[in-house]
């Protein structure tokens, strides 16, 4: 197991989340956090990172140094695109491999190793972004990327591009796993085995499971099912919101 989150709470000055959340997380899953804003999404991110400590519970971890990619890509400005995917591997003292392969399989084509990140469109960013985090496990086995609302900035064409491409990603490396936080759950329903759906209070209200017959991909977007999915969740959602 990746990831095994046991009987977590947080406390704060004017609240308290989780309320002893649990979930677990394996190699080649992806699970989506979807949930209200405030209910800590992002803040158990950190958490899992190691960024910030529960005040109780455990987080156990197989991956001692997750990569993350938030909603900004946080690239440096003054490196190009190869020094800032390098850079983890750099730090760490690891072999450096040839980027062609990944940038290409994230529609990104090698002449652009020697651009700036002022140089670069928003979606073009967030390809380097993700090609970091990537390399960030490219020694490790298994390898955890906590992903907070990555997208959720781009537009909805460049949107739907990426989402294709880190489904492939996904297929590709399966010894990865993905914790990925949403508020889209047309996005979820896409992308995830599972879906962790939070109350206000961060607790687990449900817990959606991939169906068998649901295509993963591009298919997914024009599946039956797949819009059969997203209604239900989304009705469910708006029930309990209103609860």
């Amino acid at each position: 197991m990746i990831l095994d989150v046991k009987g977590l709470r947080q406390d704060y000055p004017a609240r308290t989340l989780f309320h002893g959340l649990e979930f677990t997380l394996k190699a080649g899953e992806f699970v989506t956090l979807i949930g209200p804003s405030g209910c800590g999404k992002s803040t158990l991110l950190r958490l899992v990172a190691g960024l910030e400590a529960p005040t109780q519970g455990q987080i156990r971890r197989e991956v001692a140094d997750p990569a993350i990619v938030f909603q900004e890509p946080r690239l440096l400005p003054w490196l190009n695109v190869a020094e800032n995917v390098l850079l983890p591997g750099k730090l760490r003292g690891g072999r450096l491999p040839d980027l062609d392969p990944l940038l290409q399989s994230l529609r990104l084509e090698p002449s652009v190793k020697t651009l700036f990140p002022h140089e670069l469109s928003g979606g073009m960013k967030m390809r380097v972004a993700i090609a970091r985090a990537v390399l960030h496990h490219q020694d490790a086995r298994p390898g955890l990327l906590l992903m907070d609302e990555p997208f959720g900035a781009l537009d909805e064409q460049i949107r739907a591009r990426l989402q294709d491409e880190l489904n492939q990603l996904r297929l590709d490396r399966p010894e990865l796993a993905f914790l990925f936080v949403s508020h889209s759950l047309t996005e979820a329903v896409l992308l995830s085995d599972r879906i962790l759906m939070l109350n206000a209070r961060g607790e687990m209200d449900h817990e959606w499971v991939r169906p068998a017959d649901l295509p993963h991909g591009p298919a997914a977007r024009e599946s039956t099912l797949g819009f059969a999915q997203t209604r239900a969740l989304s009705k469910l959602f708006k029930e309990r919101s209103a609860s």
